[in-house]
């Protein structure tokens, strides 16, 4: 896997771009023609099949601006296509027409022990959530989430961004997710530790508990009350009281990011036809012995 970017500035890349959206779904037929159909796959796979009009292979026309100087834009996408082994080696690829989302609502999930997160996907045509693996820049820095219009700020603060890949109860992604930081001052309950006035911290079942009397922890977490009491914790002095389990960030949340898609080229081999000269195609030009397309189609990688 490698996180190099196809060159997308090269020229020649005609109109006519082919993309096809492949589902993997297990259909078993009976005698009666009853049918058990099965998905096998919770992201589509993409595919593209791209025509080059042309291809510069010199540095004499007025319209090329040698955006890979000193190398041509022939030699840049075959080197491009060697250095990835043909098929082997994933790399990203910039949809020209599809590679940006604008504040656009997120989903929140909850792994039962108060623990939210937000899986980073586009909502097609507000009908299907496809997960995204690959934000343009990849570190997320210009991911833009908002909590009920409020800007949250990322690192930590009011999330953690984080995957590819997030497997809870109830929820599986393979694409990047955020992660957020529970509401609480004191994180989870700690032996020994002095807590002061106020504290909070989150306990295992989900529930935010907070000190109503000072006091040090005791040696082992104590039966916490999660229906609105209090919890005495320690030699007694130490004092907890339930505010109810974690409600998570304040909704609805909102998104804004560009995005990259992760693929691989379909065919280990690929043709250039030369049809004058300095200027080579891939499928223009009434391309006569070439097949006429470069194809690319989408790579899931494995997740952690």
């Amino acid at each position: 896997m490698s996180n190099s970017v196809y060159p997308s500035a090269i020229h020649g890349l005609t109109f006519t771009v082919l993309k096809e959206i492949e589902e993997f779904t297990f259909v078993q037929p009976s005698a009666n023609r009853y049918e058990v159909r099965v998905i096998q796959t919770s992201n589509p796979i993409w595919h593209w099949r791209l025509i080059y009009e042309y291809l510069y292979d010199n540095f004499i026309s007025p319209n090329n601006t040698k955006p890979f100087s000193p190398y041509t834009d022939l030699a840049t996408l075959m080197g491009f296509f060697m250095a990835r082994n043909g098929q082997f080696d994933d790399f990203l690829f910039t949809d020209p027409d599809d590679n940006t989302v604008t504040a656009q609502t997120m989903q929140i999930v909850n792994d039962g022990l108060g623990t939210y997160y937000t899986p980073i996907q586009r909502w097609m045509g507000g009908q299907f959530y496809e997960d995204v693996t690959d934000l343009n820049p990849l570190s997320g820095s210009g991911l833009v989430v908002k909590a009920n219009g409020v800007t949250q700020t990322g690192g930590g603060t009011n999330y953690t961004f984080l995957g590819p890949g997030l497997a809870i109860p109830g929820f599986s992604f393979m694409g990047m997710y955020i992660k957020w930081t529970n509401p609480t001052t004191n994180g989870v309950w700690q032996s020994g530790h002095a807590y002061l006035l106020n504290n909070t911290i989150l306990d295992p079942a989900g529930h935010i508990q907070k000190v109503t009397t000072a006091g040090t922890s005791g040696a082992s977490q104590p039966a916490w009350n999660d229906t609105g009491g209090t919890t005495p914790d320690g030699t007694g002095s130490l004092v907890w009281t339930d505010q109810g389990y974690n409600p998570g960030p304040a909704g609805p949340i909102t998104a804004s990011f560009s995005f990259y898609f992760r693929v691989r080229f379909e065919t280990d081999s690929q043709d250039f036809e030369k049809f004058m000269d300095n200027l080579w195609t891939i499928g223009g030009q009434s391309t006569k012995n070439g097949k006429g397309m470069l194809e690319l189609m989408s790579s899931r990688v494995p997740t952690v």
